[in-house]
C-alpha cells in the first residue's frame, strides 16, 4: 500500500511519522520552502518528500500511482484543497481530509472576527491605532497596504525564507520577523513588548500551529485581537488518529488477498539488474533462463564469470537505466539506491521487484520450478522466506519424481 499526504504543516510530517512506524511506504508532497524545511526536520524511513506547486492535471498524474490521498494541507489553503479533491475524482481515488482542531473561542472573546485577510486589513484600515503584529503569513501581505502608514506601523512575523522575505522588503515593510514558529507563550509577549504592538492580527490556526499561545501573551499585554475565521469551518474530515486508523484498516485488508500468479513471457525482454550480490546473481540465473535480455548496472560482483552472460556495466546506478525496461529487479545493498529505483519504475509504471522492501515491489520474485511441460512460482508473504524455501524443495522433489 501506498499513501500521498499532500501536506506543507506540522500534522503532515507527524501523519507521516506515524505511518513511517507502521512500515507504510508514503509520499509527502509539499509546495513550498517551508513545507520542506518541516519535513526535513527528521529522517523518515519508508516517506520520501517531493517539492514543488502542482496543478489540478498535474495532481492527478501523481495521484495515479497511489492507494489512496490524504489532504493534511494548510486550513486556510481553499484552492489547493478544491484542486486535491478535484484531481482525485478524475482518476477514482479515495480522498480523505486530515482537519486541524480549531480551538478559537466561538463567542466574544475576540474584539473582531473577520472572513479573510483583505476584510481585516479594511476594517483595521478604519478603526485600528498605534503598531499592529499580523501573524497571518507572507502570501497576503499586500493586502495590508489599505492601512495609513503601514510601512511603520505593521509589524510582519513571516517565514525565514527568500519569498517571504522579497515580499516584505518589495512592500517596504520596516518591522519584519523571519522566524520559524511556532511560538511559545514566552516568545510572543516578547515580541509583541519589544516592538510595541497594540494589535494582533492571527489566523484561527489551531493548537498544533500555536494559536493558543498568541492568544494568551496578547491578552496579557492588554492588546486588541483580530482573528480571521476559517473559510470554510464546517468542512468534514478527520482526526490525525482517525486518518492513521483508516490507513491501517485498508491496509490490513490489501495484505489479506494473496499476490495473483501472472505468467509471462521474457523472451527477448529487457530486464534491468542493479546490484549483483548474491541475491542479484540468482535473480539474473533465473531471468537468463526464460530469454530474457539482462543489463545489469554494478560495480562488481559475487559471480564475475555469469556476467559474460548479460551486458554488463560495472559502475554505480544512475538515473534513467531502468529507461524502457520491462521489468526491473533492484538488489543493491543500499536502502537509499534501492528506494531510488523503486521511485523511478512507480513514476513510469514499470515493474519491479526490490529485494530488501516487500512493500516497494510491484511483483514478487519467485522460487521457480520448470521442466519441459510445466513452470511453477511461489512467493510467500515476505514474513517467512524459509517457509517459502522449504515449499519450493519439496515441490521440486515431488515433479522430479514423476519425471
Amino acid at each position: 500500500m501506498r499513501i500521498l499526504i499532500f501536506s506543507g504543516t506540522s500534522e503532515g510530517r507527524a501523519l507521516a511519522s506515524l505511518l513511517s512506524d507502521d512500515h507504510i511506504e508514503t509520499c509527502v508532497s509539499v509546495a513550498t520552502e517551508y513545507g520542506e524545511m518541516v519535513m526535513d526536520e527528521v529522517f523518515l524511513p519508508h516517506v520520501t518528500v517531493r517539492t514543488g506547486r502542482l496543478n489540478v492535471f498535474q495532481m492527478e498524474e501523481l495521484i495515479r500511482d497511489f492507494s489512496l490521498v490524504v489532504d493534511a494541507t494548510h486550513p486556510y489553503a481553499v484552492d489547493v484543497t478544491k484542486n486535491i479533491i478535484e484531481a482525485c475524482g478524475r482518476v477514482g481515488k479515495e480522498y480523505i481530509r486530515l482537519l486541524r482542531a480549531d480551538t478559537s473561542d466561538p463567542g466574544d472573546a475576540y474584539d473582531m472576527t473577520a472572513g479573510s485577510v483583505r476584510e481585516a486589513a479594511e476594517y483595521l484600515a478604519r478603526h485600528a491605532s498605534g503598531r499592529i503584529f499580523v501573524s497571518t503569513g507572507s502570501k497576503e501581505l499586500h493586502e495590508y497596504t489599505v492601512i495609513p502608514d503601514y510601512r511603520k506601523r505593521l509589524i510582519a512575523r513571516v517565514l525565514p525564507v527568500d519569498d517571504a522575505r522579497y515580499k516584505c522588503e518589495k512592500l517596504g515593510i520596516r518591522h519584519a520577523i523571519f522566524e520559524l514558529g511556532p511560538f511559545s507563550y514566552e516568545q510572543n509577549f516578547e515580541a509583541f513588548k519589544t516592538y510595541g504592538a497594540d494589535w494582533l492580527v492571527t489566523k484561527s490556526a489551531g493548537k498544533i500551529g500555536g494559536f493558543e499561545e498568541k492568544i494568551r501573551a496578547a491578552r496579557d499585554l492588554g492588546m486588541k485581537i483580530l482573528v480571521i475565521r476559517r473559510p470554510n469551518e464546517n468542512e468534514d474530515g478527520y482526526s490525525m488518529e482517525e486518518v492513521r486508523s483508516m490507513i491501517l484498516e485498508r491496509a490490513e485488508k490489501e495484505d489479506a488477498y494473496p499476490r495473483f500468479p501472472l505468467f509471462i513471457s521474457l523472451a527477448g525482454k529487457r530486464v534491468v539488474v542493479i546490484g549483483a550480490g548474491e541475491i542479484g546473481c540468482r535473480r539474473i540465473r533465473t531471468l537468463l533462463k526464460y530469454g530474457a535480455e539482462v543489463t545489469v548496472f554494478s560495480p562488481d560482483t559475487a559471480e564475475p564469470e555469469l556476467m559474460r552472460s548479460v551486458k554488463w556495466e560495472q559502475r554505480e546506478y544512475a538515473d534513467g537505466d531502468c529507461r524502457n525496461a520491462y521489468l526491473v529487479v533492484a538488489s543493491t545493498n543500499k536502502r537509499d539506491v534501492n528506494h531510488r529505483i523503486y521511485e523511478y519504475c512507480a513514476s513510469h509504471h514499470i515493474l519491479v521487484s526490490t529485494a530488501d522492501c516487500r512493500e516497494e515491489s510491484s511483483f514478487y520474485f519467485p522460487a521457480v520450478y520448470t521442466d519441459e511441460k510445466t513452470s511453477i512460482g511461489i512467493v510467500g508473504d515476505g514474513k517467512d522466506h524459509g517457509y517459502v524455501k522449504r515449499t519450493a524443495a519439496r515441490i521440486r522433489e515431488m515433479m522430479e519424481k514423476e519425471i
